[in-house]
């Protein structure tokens, strides 16, 4: 009987160990190409969560509640264009520069001329803000 009971609190503990995270502890910002699959994946209608797919803007620039109405507005402009991802492209590299700016931002190719045909009252402010961006000790995971 202290064996059985033994076998079924190491089960407990295990489950407990791989049970899946919450929503909220599932991102990272530490490349571009995290920082933009973190936008993408929780954009998706399995996996709805524009809360984090929001931690991508700025907030030095944008508050969370605007960060969360950018994100549902850059994924409805992206669905509505067509715009397919293209992965490979996107830099892993943490210390990426970007070129013109010289700083730590990554812009999705084509987006500035997506926006500018877009009907957004804020679009100059959407094309601004939509950099994505990163930084070293921006994670949640080790």
């Amino acid at each position: 009987m202290k064996f059985n009971f033994l076998i079924l609190l190491f089960f407990l503990i295990q489950l407990q160990a791989f049970s899946q995270q919450s929503p909220t502890e599932d991102y990272r910002l530490i490349s571009p190409y995290q920082t933009v699959m973190t936008h993408i994946k929780n954009m998706k209608s399995d996996h709805y969560h524009p809360e984090i797919a929001a931690k991508v803007f700025n907030p030095k620039q944008v508050s969370a509640e605007e960060a969360v109405d950018m994100a549902v507005q850059l994924m409805q402009i992206y669905k509505g264009a067509g715009v397919v991802f293209s992965f490979e492209d996107v830099s892993p590299n943490p210390n990426y520069l970007d070129s013109l700016s010289g700083r730590n931002v990554y812009v999705l190719h084509n987006l500035s001329s997506i926006l500018k045909q877009c009907d957004l009252i804020r679009c100059d402010t959407l094309i601004f803000d939509c950099r994505l961006f990163w930084h070293e000790g921006i994670s949640n995971k080790s």
